[in-house]
């Protein structure tokens, strides 16, 4: 019985590796690089760069009043986020809607000190690979609830190897390295699946929840409200607060922000403007949480009068009940914001981790095949699909570092920066699939794309100095290039240890063997 219900465990958890292990590596590391997408942002942007954006604030609604006037239409949603260190400049997003009733949504900056209008930042490499890691940069709802249901499966993944490997804990320090390639991995797999267990419980629960939002709010919005999902999110967040109709002055956005800003324990980073210059106007007010298992800090404020509210922690001013507490800690817990830098280092390197982890049981899975009894396929079926893995694994990686290089010698000429990344993303993901069929070894080709990547990585820092060198080095530039270096560094590293120990493993049966010719008594034998 036992027996049993462990081989079905078993086969579930190969299954899930073997359907789902593309899915899942991508997700896994593209949400890993995705950590430092705001410290990507200013290294991307060299020309925007300040070493500091200690200055005293302007006068900011009048830059306001230039958003809202730059563009046709009436305005329904406006956001302005406030200069910081990855940002240094003052941003207007807003959505307008136009006479044949469709919705624009325009952007612009305003610099920190004079308070004029500047170019707008077009997305890059960044913001590339966060959509890449949040929806695969498809349709949304569809992008986003397959990143959702890949995260659930993860976690039954987890599950079932927890309850398969009966030896967990003695099995956490085995690692036999002079013994089969198979062992090897096997012991890899294993060994680092166990250690950054909490982890991966964490990442792929919360991404669950954060994939498949998307879904359950239509389904709320069907069951409790008849499909009325204007209804459903008010019954969560409270009813809205309607426009009077009646046009009134707005109170100095710049001096409210200055008392929350020495009247409250927080810093704020953006703000919310509800029907702006109507005597109902709200403002509602942002700041980071570093150090709150919260997405953020709220505050309410009357954007005629000045007055504001008492700072809430939870999301929305979702009320404050342990559902509420559990819903709003996920989004911090999922991308590492609640413990300042060193957590996202943190998160980056063990998100590697758990991304090698996922490679390693797809590449167990595919040697078994080719080198023992197991499978139902030709061989050739096998030796195809271990090349196209190594191509789409390793390629993606290439493909990741590579894309930040074809963005500053060339997407930021581009007139659509964004489409120039997508280009180069994607060619370059497809010509290391195609190289990977090409030749003929899988483990060469991984090791020709990862030697690739690892020299990416390591001359990003020469990139960014070369390219511009007036720019300052901000602390997210260098963290950026600290960090991309570092793994450059240990995936070099990692390449020249694992090619030494596979050449040791070739000469070792050559060397016996002559010992055993050469040995009086093994001639007498």
């Amino acid at each position: 019985m036992l027996r049993d219900r462990l081989k079905r465990m078993n086969h579930l958890h190969t299954v899930i590796g073997v359907v789902l292990g593309w899915l899942l590596f991508t997700v896994c590391f593209s949400g890993s690089v995705a950590m430092f997408y705001d410290e990507m942002v200013d290294w991307e942007d060299p020309g925007a760069r300040r070493l500091s954006t200690d200055v005293p604030r302007i006068a900011i609604n009048p830059m306001i009043d230039d958003f809202i006037h730059r563009y046709e239409g009436e305005v329904t949603n406006l956001f302005l986020s406030l200069p910081g260190s990855e940002a240094p400049y003052y941003r207007l997003f807003g959505s307008f809607k136009t006479e044949d009733g469709t919705s624009e949504r325009e952007t612009q900056r305003y610099d920190l000190v004079t308070g004029e209008a500047i170019g707008a930042k077009l997305d890059g490499p960044a913001t590339w690979l966060l959509r890449f890691h949040q929806n695969l940069q498809i349709e949304r709802r569809l992008g986003r609830s397959l990143v959702g249901i890949a995260g659930v499966f993860m976690l039954v993944s987890l599950l079932t190897g927890v309850i398969i490997h009966r030896k967990i804990l003695k099995d956490l320090y085995k690692l036999r390295w002079h013994r089969s390639m198979h062992l090897k991995w096997k012991d890899l797999h294993t060994g680092l699946g166990v250690w950054t267990l909490p982890f991966s419980i964490t990442i792929s629960f919360t991404g669950a929840i954060l994939g498949l939002v998307v879904l359950f709010l239509p389904i709320l919005a069907l069951l409790a409200f008849k499909g009325d999902q204007e209804a459903a999110i008010q019954a969560i967040t409270g009813p809205p607060i309607e426009a009077s109709g009646v046009a009134a002055p707005m109170a100095p956005l710049e001096d409210l922000l200055n008392r929350i800003d020495s009247e409250t324990p927080y810093r704020a980073d953006g703000v919310a403007l509800e029907h702006y210059g109507d005597s109902n106007a709200r403002y509602k007010v942002f700041a980071d949480a570093d150090s709150e298992l919260v997405r953020f800090v709220q505050v309410d404020a009357n954007a005629v009068t000045g007055e504001y509210d008492p700072p809430s922690l939870l999301f929305g001013g979702l009320p404050q009940s342990p559902v509420g507490r559990v819903y709003a800690a996920i989004t911090p817990l999922h991308y590492g914001t609640y413990g300042g830098m060193l957590l996202k280092v943190v998160y980056y390197f063990v998100g590697m981790v758990v991304t090698l982890s996922i490679a390693i049981g797809t590449l167990i899975y595919l040697e078994r095949r080719l080198d023992g009894p197991i499978g139902h396929r030709s061989r050739g079926f096998y030796v195809a699909i271990s090349r196209i893995n190594a191509g789409l694994t390793a390629g993606l990686a290439l493909a990741s570092i590579a894309i930040f290089y074809t963005d500053r010698l060339w997407g930021m000429l581009s007139a659509d920066r964004s489409y120039a990344s997508a280009l180069a993303f994607l060619s370059i993901w497809a010509a290391a699939i195609v190289w990977a069929l090409v030749v003929r070894h899988p483990r060469n080709t991984a090791r020709q794309l990862l030697a690739g990547t690892a020299l990416f990585c390591l001359g990003l820092p020469v990139l960014d100095m070369a390219t511009a060198p007036g720019a300052p080095q901000t602390h997210a530039a260098l963290v950026v290039n600290a960090v991309i270096f570092v793994s450059g560094a240990l995936l070099g590293a990692y390449l020249l240890v694992s090619r030494q120990a596979e050449r040791r493993t070739q000469q070792a049966p050559t060397s016996a063997l002559v010992a055993t010719q050469q040995h009086p008594v093994a001639q007498n034998r």
